[in-house]
């Protein structure tokens, strides 16, 4: 009986810790993408949080083990919109603010990891999970919208469409006004066709 007191007890106290973690992780991964690597900050996550400095560090050791699980909570920036053909699935996943958003996270958060992971080899792995799972996401997109395509045919799209997207989305882009970014986005797509149609 004691013990089932006890469980019932540290209960809500293990669901609020679980829930504090939760919000440092939502708040780590809103700073990384809207200020990059300057953003992420112990300030930052305690402006954003409401936290102190030590309740922070209470639930994570390290502001580097904050960005790494980070990377759980990027899934949300990898899905791809599907339409009814390529080309305009293409164009939805930029030309609607909700996908140049998404495609803007994605490029904010590869290139988070991509410098954190010149002093801290633990970020390879998750830097390498992201473009994994983008680039599975694009060939499950192509493979459902050309099934008659053949596999290496659409492997080479899916690397130059994710290699494209990273330098339009990422800080490379931002010199780019916005109908300049469209219409280097469109000759994207027409390139990215003629690779699938060759």
């Amino acid at each position: 009986m004691a013990a089932k007191t006890q469980r019932s007890k540290t209960a809500p106290v293990e669901a609020r810790a679980q829930r504090t973690r939760e919000a440092i992780l939502q708040a780590g991964l809103d700073s990384i993408l809207g200020g990059g690597i300057d953003g992420f900050t112990a300030n930052e996550l305690m402006r954003r949080t409401g936290l102190s400095k030590g309740a922070l560090f209470h639930h994570f050791d390290s502001l580097d083990d904050v960005a790494i699980e980070c990377v759980s909570k990027g899934d949300r920036v990898l899905h791809v919109e599907m339409r009814d053909d390529l080309r305009e699935t293409l164009n939805f996943m930029v030309q609607s603010l909700h996908g140049y958003r998404r495609l803007r996270a994605l490029a904010s958060l590869l290139y988070f990891y991509c410098e954190k992971t010149r002093d801290d080899a633990r970020f390879k792995k998750p830097m390498h999970y992201l473009n994994q799972g983008r680039q599975a996401r694009l060939t499950e997109a192509f493979q459902q919208l050309l099934p008659k395509a053949k596999p290496e045919v659409i492997q080479s799209a899916v690397r130059y469409l994710h290699i494209a997207q990273m330098g339009l989305g990422g800080p490379a882009g931002d010199c780019l006004s916005t109908p300049e970014r469209l219409k280097v986005w469109s000759q994207i797509v027409d390139s990215t066709l003629e690779i699938l149609e060759a």
